[in-house]
């Protein structure tokens, strides 16, 4: 984790005014920081102080790490904020370690009902599956009864999205008349962007017969915790350096 900590704030002073600007407003440099406790020396930017420093300083607020030209993607994320995307990423490496955590593996068929435009989720995950030799849907957002058609169709094995949108497609799929767990093939699935209640993930678990990893993260960080047994305490993904902060 040192030496992973020491790139990725050697690269940011290097490279994002901003981040020189509050290393040296604070009097430190990326020497100074080379282990996680060290973090506590940097001063707290908060995701509100982000989107002002974007609009005082357009599009990035001098957070751009590389060449303008380099960048693969421009997401807008809930703030609004701009998310350059310039390719591999350590968004990706959570992204991986979070698959591997919940059980999917090359072969799968995998329907992602995260979004794909203008947010990162769901083109992230999709590249994380092909990487890996997974088959993705990109079915995106709604139109239930065309989703209940290709998880049939296809024998969709897994599925990445909202667990409010999984217990819609699966009522909606029974009020057609079809035995889901009988029917379908899907055995797991990836849930965030929401809570799990603690009803419902007993529901698709004991009814339904699927395993359920809830993952909590952010647009511009992936994933950080995750949770596989129910209740509210989550595990950190050992790909993400935390620091638990009083701003």
């Amino acid at each position: 984790m040192t030496d992973k900590l020491s790139h990725i704030l050697e690269h940011a002073y290097a490279n994002a005014p901003a981040v020189r600007a509050i290393f040296d407003q604070a009097g430190l440099t990326p020497g100074d920081v080379r282990s996680a406790s060290d973090l506590d020396k940097i001063p707290v930017t908060s995701k509100d102080r982000l989107v002002e420093m974007q609009q005082a300083n357009p599009p990035f607020g001098g957070f751009l790490a590389v060449p303008i030209e380099k960048l693969q993607h421009i997401f807008l994320s809930p703030g609004p904020l701009y998310e350059p995307h310039a390719g591999e990423s350590a968004v990706m490496d959570t992204i991986r370690e979070m698959f591997a955590v919940a059980g999917f593996t090359p072969g799968d068929v995998v329907i992602n009902t995260f979004g794909y435009h203008l947010i990162p989720t769901g083109l992230a995950l999709d590249q994380a599956f092909r990487e890996m030799g997974a088959t993705v849907i990109p079915a995106g957002v709604g139109n239930a009864e065309l989703q209940i058609k290709m998880m049939l169709d296809l024998k969709v094995s897994g599925y990445v999205g909202t667990p409010s949108w999984l217990m819609a497609l699966i009522q909606k799929a029974e009020e057609s008349g079809l035995d889901f767990r009988k029917t379908f093939a899907l055995k797991k699935a990836l849930v965030s962007a929401e809570p799990l209640p603690p009803a419902l993930r007993q529901t698709l678990v004991e009814k339904y017969g699927l395993q359920i990893a809830n993952a909590y993260g952010t647009a511009d960080l992936g994933f950080l915790a995750y949770n596989l047994e129910g209740g509210l305490a989550m595990r950190l993904l050992e790909t993400s350096i935390v620091q638990v902060v009083n701003p």
